[in-house]
């Protein structure tokens, strides 16, 4: 099979770009769905680049002069799973990027893909608005490439929401989606992802009369239904706490609430998932910041003391859950700290990296932070992230073992949120770009798209409490870095 390229001109609009086969034929769909004519991304753009990969491995490449000089690429044979890349280069630096989703390649079809081409490491605001202000949502990628938004609250903080709705990156635009969320009003509720790709989402807060109470609900979103599920319901209401997949269909929820936790798992009646109050001896779950999952199906569990500190083995069929917690000696576990809104990541390894996150005592928010190693329950020091974060809300990117973080907050109040993004590859100690936001965005939905680009939703500073607009980023990391 034989490809060529043709890149028209770009513009508002989208442009239908041909890439024809002996075969096959490629429609790649040029579109700038952001409210910035003026970010032309050809502006300034000298060379252009074209690229195919196949996983993480560039199999073919080319330049052209640009304007000017025709951009194809022939003599490309085979069949397979493809993404292209366009790249525009000044004096040979990246400032402008698009990419395609993966693409199936089959003989004898016309396939068609969308290619959002932006100046590279900058959130431009959509053209459109979201439906409802939302701060502190869930954001879902589908497997479609869609995104769902669950939950949230006002840009005032005076009301959180049930509603739901669909951003679409075909047409860059939002709907209302088509199945209603079955339980209260919430935000910040925890998720977790469960065997057959579903999704379940946990707790959170609500605002009544003024003051926060904890959310006791619970729902699982099925993604080949397209529909929530209600679930069980927790045994009390929980809100900054966090859910573990220990098993493969089982879990835990731990913080949020004075005590106890919630185990669960499916019913096996008709397997619907279910909580049941688990009382933990000699262990404050009151006290828990977060949680992960390490390799060996320990639940990592970092508090803001002692008491809420350790390893919960409650998959170990020899122990009773109740007492499977231990805590960690902190004489003897190296860089420890006790830190609230930490980001959790657990390696391959079996090790688990800690970032940011503020200190319990001193109110301290730190950028960098430590690798907890299970066999000698140990932590050394590791590098974090590019600045301070607080509870910021990360997502995988596309490249393995990379993620994009942002949208936390500065201090250890929750006053000052982040105007950041970047992206970052914790097992490496590996950094991408620093990326400037078009405001403070705290308690953002950040979705990474199927084409790698980033998908910014709400969040509210004080000063600027904004709610209802989204922004979307294009990333570049130099090759060099790893990403």
């Amino acid at each position: 099979m034989n490809w060529a390229f043709l890149l028209l001109a770009c513009n508002r609009e989208p442009v239908v770009e041909v890439i024809p086969g002996v075969t096959t034929a490629l429609e790649v769909l040029v579109s700038n769905p952001t409210s910035c004519p003026s970010c032309d991304a050809f502006r300034d753009v000298d060379t252009l680049r074209l690229e195919v990969s196949v996983g993480e491995d560039v199999v073919a490449s080319d330049t052209f002069a640009y304007p000017g000089e025709d951009v194809t690429l022939p003599d490309l044979d085979g069949f397979g799973v493809v993404r292209i890349t366009l790249l525009g280069l000044e004096d040979g630096r990246v400032i402008s990027a698009g990419r395609t989703p993966e693409v199936v390649l089959v003989p004898d079809a016309t396939l068609t893909a969308p290619l959002v081409f932006l100046p590279v490491n900058r959130a431009l605001g959509l053209e459109v608005s979201m439906l409802t202000e939302r701060s502190r949502h869930l954001a879902i990628t589908r497997r479609d490439g869609s995104v769902l938004l669950v939950g949230g609250l006002d840009a005032r903080g005076e009301r959180a929401t049930a509603t739901t709705e669909l951003y679409d990156p075909a047409t860059g635009t939002f709907a209302e989606f088509s199945s209603p969320f079955p339980g209260s009003a919430m935000a910040a509720p925890s998720s977790a992802p469960l065997p057959d790709g579903a999704t379940l989402i946990v707790g959170g807060f609500a605002i009544v009369g003024g003051n926060t109470v904890a959310v006791e609900g619970a729902a699982v979103f099925d993604d080949t239904l397209g529909a929530f599920v209600e679930a069980g319901s927790l045994s009390q209401g929980r809100s900054g706490h966090c859910v573990a997949m220990f098993r493969e269909r089982q879990g835990i929820a731990l913080g949020g609430a004075a005590g106890g936790g919630d185990y669960l798992k499916p019913d096996e009646a008709d397997g619907t998932w279910r909580f049941s109050a688990l009382d933990m001896r000699d262990f404050d779950p009151g006290a828990v910041t977060g949680c992960g999952v390490l390799a060996d199906g320990t639940v990592f569990v970092q508090g803001r003391d002692a008491a809420s500190t350790g390893v919960w083995d409650g998959g170990n069929a020899e122990l009773d859950p109740a007492e499977a917690f231990s805590a960690i000696n902190e004489g003897n576990a190296g860089a420890f700290r006790y830190v609230d809104g930490a980001t959790l990541f657990p390696m391959a390894d079996g090790t688990l990296v800690i970032l940011g996150g503020a200190d319990t005592s001193t109110g301290e928010v730190y950028a960098d932070g430590r690798v907890y190693a299970p066999e000698a329950r140990r932590f050394a020091a590791s590098d974090g992230f590019r600045e301070p974060r607080l509870a910021p809300t990360v997502a995988p990117w596309i490249s393995e073992g990379w993620y994009a973080a942002g949208c936390g907050w500065t201090d250890s109040t929750r006053t000052v949120g982040e105007d950041t993004l970047e992206l970052l590859a914790p097992g490496t100690g590996s950094t991408g770009p620093r990326i400037l936001l078009d405001r403070a965005r705290p308690g953002c939905g950040l979705s990474v798209l199927r084409d790698g680009s980033l998908l910014v939703t709400g969040g509210f500073d004080p000063a600027d409490p904004g709610g209802l607009d989204a922004a979307l980023v294009v990333p570049y990391v130099d090759p060099a870095m790893g990403g």
